[in-house]
């Protein structure tokens, strides 16, 4: 059983193929959460281990 596409998902692919999406755009969540969290890993300052803290939680949503 296959599921169907979102109307997000085509509008997407609509775009992507008439190349009019930015590229490194990210609609996945967990995705854009992963990649601020390793972003921050290694945050020297306390305003980046806000900014960590904040997003470790955006990913434990997400994913």
């Amino acid at each position: 059983m296959t599921r169907g596409l979102t109307p997000e998902q085509i509008v997407q692919g609509i775009a992507q193929s008439l190349r009019m999406w930015p590229p490194g755009y990210v609609v996945d969540p967990c995705r854009s959460s992963t990649a601020q969290v390793d972003y921050f890993q290694n945050a020297l300052n306390e305003r980046d281990r806000d900014l960590l803290r904040e997003a470790l939680i955006h990913q434990r949503q997400d994913c």
